[in-house]
């Protein structure tokens, strides 16, 4: 749809002006933030003909008024122009629940598809605290951005890559890896909160290990799909994606435990 090659569009145009000297600038985020509005989530509806179809349009419009905010400073008028797309997809959160409340059976890869509708909506309230220059809990301004980015990748397309590989490639340890993903993505957060309040740190390893581990499974899944299925167009990109998720999970995992192995170069930035 024109919808999303105008969002791709205009992402293409904001990394022109606004690509970082570095990656370890916090511009690299907002980048790979707004991609997630702007083109990946409306192409995931699109292509698995996802609730959110039908507001393809709409989720442009969402998607440009919060590609400006990202572009004012903090403020009232940002954290306005982030409204519609918290709007929208907390629109969309309650009718995932409407219909699957209402199913006879829910199998694990539509569980997993409403998990990806609920945590959406978390991104785009802490966008909104971004925005508005507001630090929940006093976490410090970084914390928040990566708290969006969190809940729009791990929250929405993680989620949303175990229900395809539960519809493509079923097995237990599928569900299981599943499982703990849904889990780990409210848990990785909880564990942030109890160190920041000064609680035990091994709860957040714990958590966080619970996250990594889960995911990098579901990448050696996708590693396992495209060695079976070598000879299918997609294999390549299966065995890429699986071995770009184990890595990041493996670092993931890795600084999860810092405060018992510290890693110089295994800190906020650097991840």
């Amino acid at each position: 749809p024109k919808s999303i090659g105008l969002g791709f569009v205009v992402w293409l145009v904001l990394l022109a002006f606004h690509w970082p000297f570095t990656p370890f600038q916090l511009t690299y985020v907002e980048l790979l933030i707004l991609a997630a509005p702007l083109w990946l989530i409306p192409f995931i509806w699109q292509v698995e003909n996802g609730l959110g179809k039908k507001y393809l349009k709409l989720a442009l419009f969402s998607a440009i008024a919060l590609t400006i905010s990202f572009l004012l400073p903090r403020g009232q008028w940002a954290a306005t122009l982030t409204l519609p797309w918290l709007l929208l997809i907390s629109y969309l959160a309650i009718q995932a629940f409407g219909i699957y409340l209402s199913a006879k059976t829910i199998d694990w890869a539509k569980r997993c598809q409403l998990a990806a509708f609920a945590y959406l909506p978390v991104g785009a309230f802490w966008a909104l605290c971004d925005r508005l220059d507001f630090q929940p809990l006093g976490f410090d301004p970084t914390i928040v951005l990566l708290t969006v980015a969190h809940f729009h990748y791990a929250g929405f397309i993680l989620p949303w890559l175990c229900k395809c590989l539960l519809e493509f490639f079923p097995s237990r340890w599928a569900v299981l890896f599943s499982l703990g993903v849904v889990l780990g993505i409210p848990l990785v957060a909880l564990g942030i909160t109890t160190s920041h309040f000064h609680c035990p740190t091994y709860w957040e390893s714990v958590f966080a290990s619970i996250m990594a581990i889960s995911a990098a499974g579901i990448g050696f899944l996708h590693l396992c799909l495209g060695w079976q299925h070598r000879q299918h167009r997609w294999a390549f990109y299966w065995i890429l994606a699986g071995l770009a998720l184990s890595v990041g999970m493996t670092l993931a995992l890795l600084y999860g435990w810092r405060y018992y192995w510290p890693i110089p170069m295994i800190n906020i930035p650097f991840m």
